[in-house]
């Protein structure tokens, strides 16, 4: 996976161009890290999560630019935590997300309002609703998908608990947060210095995971248009973090158990084309 090193944004492409990224106040209520809320163990204690980055899963396929990267960014950072703990590979459908969530109507969506959508109401994987070479425009992207999937994606719920809570934009507290979680990151994308590095040059308009760092000289981003990985300057001012944990809930209960078998044997079928 290679650094970034494409022509740089000007001023004026800057002002036309839109990924998706809603930036919302941050509430008295919401959780902070470090506040206690969340409590977990270090997953990786230098804090390099590189070997368990997700596949390449751009957002703008086939012509079509949904302004998804709150979702595909968050589903970038869930994977990777999901593939650290559990060496298992998932791919979530950014597409059934993303329209469930409302990112349609404006145009872009807030990371928080994305992750508090997966943690109440779940997600369903790609195999259910995928961004296939059939869609050719934003409204096939967006198109209602089968009332079905609302059930299937509370199967997640069964089977994961997820938390989300924001992480101060600063470097001593990116790299304690960053051994616990991989950190979704708004970005002003992409400016870059002489040195390749991604700097800021106005609002953030993207979101991003930070999956790692070089100390003192930058942060190690994947992102979700080509040449997934790049390098943010170490003095970028971040204007919205977040770290999440996501944990298997223990099978106890039959009805519990029914479900998680039923849904195996759904996708089985499914990639059987049974």
């Amino acid at each position: 996976m290679g650094m970034n090193t494409s022509t740089p944004r000007t001023l004026a492409t800057a002002a036309m161009s839109n990924y998706g990224l809603i930036v919302e106040p941050r509430k008295p209520e919401d959780w902070v890290f470090g506040g206690g809320n969340i409590k977990g163990d270090v997953l990786v204690p230098d804090g390099q999560w590189t070997p368990w980055l997700p596949s390449e899963e751009l957002q703008n396929l086939y012509g079509v630019e949904p302004y998804a990267c709150a979702t595909f960014g968050t589903f970038n950072a869930i994977e990777t935590l999901i593939k650290r703990q559990y060496g298992q590979t998932e791919n979530w459908s950014d597409r059934w997300t993303a329209k469930m969530s409302g990112t349609e109507f404006r145009r872009g969506n807030s990371p928080h309002t994305v992750a508090e959508y997966i943690r109440k109401l779940g997600a369903v994987r790609e195999i259910d609703w995928p961004f296939s070479p059939d869609i050719r425009t934003f409204e096939d992207y967006y198109k209602t998908p089968p009332a079905s999937l609302a059930r299937i994606a509370e199967k997640f719920t069964f089977e994961y608990r997820f938390y989300h809570d924001y992480i101060d934009a600063s470097p001593e507290q990116m790299i304690e947060a960053l051994k616990y979680t991989p950190i979704g990151a708004s970005v002003n994308a992409w400016y870059y210095d002489s040195t390749g590095h991604a700097v800021k040059m106005g609002p953030d308009d993207h979101w991003v995971v930070i999956y790692g760092y070089k100390f003192g000289d930058y942060w190690m981003a994947y992102d979700t248009y080509s040449q997934t990985t790049k390098h943010i300057d170490w003095t970028y001012n971040f204007e919205v973090l977040k770290g999440y944990q996501i944990t298997r809930v223990p099978v106890t209960d039959r009805n519990t158990i029914a479900a998680l078998i039923a849904d195996k044997i759904r996708l089985i079928r499914k990639l059987l084309n049974i």
